[in-house]
């Protein structure tokens, strides 16, 4: 059988450096740039080595100063000045190579750890009616809502977290040097210091309320395609869905935030997203009976884990009455 041997990592590697090079360059062609596309599909190893050798060169940037690291720099310079050896080396070729280069003995002598922080890799997660903060190690203080789930990625070039499912609220700590970007259900939000609160829902729409500083939320669609944003300013909210329908209107942020202090507000809020909101903190669920939530609006001030309130509400105003109970269930139907 005929065909083309498949390549090696080392091959996709030495490929990726070079089509990150020519990206840094900031001179591709449109013909380069169809080329870069093609090749990110050519192979699953692709994305991940291109991805891979674009946060070690981020986080190289975060450490060029580092005495240890310039030693290593130095040692690199070393070896590849022979006669002959650098001047078959030119411009940005020369550059990736020694970069590749040092990425590689800076990883494989453990130097670089100490600027991820002791943050790196940590995952928080919160049960049922369950609340945490954490203080991270650039002083950014995150607090974690009921039933939810926050990864740590990285703390050094980018500060780059992860709200893997549910609620949290940041206070980030000033440094215009390092973006603090919280990732979530595709979505990107990009801030220096400031306070703001992100929500993830079971349909993976992304709410971000901004209560002080400014926001840039962000949606990668691929390498050929721009970028969709938002740029938000204190008392803004924004509902992005997974439909690529965006949502940006003025809200009270304090009301917004009022589960920091253990109440539940909601001012015209979907009737799906005030039960996803009130059942993390009850182990009881409430549950429509034929599975469908109504859609309507609700209004009102709750007690976390105050269930039964909520549901009194409901049966008050006529949207939903209880028809059975468990331990673990309070099932409802529609008026």
């Amino acid at each position: 059988m005929s065909g083309e041997a498949p390549r090696t990592d080392r091959a996709i590697c030495e490929e990726a450096a070079r089509w990150f090079s020519l990206k840094r360059s900031g001179d591709m062609s449109a013909a380069e740039t169809a080329a870069f596309a093609a090749w990110l599909q050519s192979d699953p190893q692709a994305q991940y080595h291109f991805d891979r050798l674009r946060r070690q060169w981020d986080a190289l940037g975060a450490v060029a100063s580092d005495p240890a690291i310039l030693a290593v720099r130095e040692r690199d310079l070393r070896t590849f000045n022979r006669p002959g050896r650098l001047k078959a080396l030119t411009g940005i070729a020369a550059a990736a190579v020694l970069m590749v280069t040092s990425v590689a003995t800076v990883l494989q002598t453990g130097l670089l750890d100490q600027y991820w922080g002791s943050s790196r890799g940590e995952t928080f997660q919160t049960g049922t009616g369950q609340r945490t903060t954490a203080t991270l190690t650039d002083g950014s203080v995150v607090t974690l809502d009921a039933e939810s789930e926050l990864r740590v990625v990285e703390m050094a070039a980018h500060r780059r977290l992860q709200l893997v499912r549910g609620h949290a609220f940041f206070q980030v700590a000033k440094d215009s040097i390092h973006p603090f970007l919280v990732e979530a259900a595709g979505k990107t939000v990009r801030a220096l210091g400031t306070k703001f609160d992100v929500r993830v829902d079971d349909n993976k729409a992304v709410t971000v309320t901004l209560v002080e500083g400014k926001v840039r939320v962000e949606q990668s669609r691929g390498w050929l395609r721009p970028e969709r944003r938002a740029d938000m300013t204190p008392g803004g909210k924004l509902v992005a869905r997974a439909d690529q329908n965006w949502k940006l209107t003025q809200v009270d942020a304090a009301s917004e935030t009022s589960w920091l202090s253990g109440r539940l507000t909601f001012v015209g809020e979907p009737l799906a997203t005030a039960i996803a909101e009130v059942n993390r903190y009850s182990r009881q669920k409430i549950v429509f009976a034929d599975g469908a939530v109504p859609d309507t609006e609700i209004v009102g001030v709750f007690a976390a884990g105050d269930v039964d309130g909520f549901v009194t509400a409901m049966d008050l105003n006529g949207i939903a009455h209880v028809v059975d109970r468990s331990d673990t269930e309070i099932r409802v139907a529609r008026r």
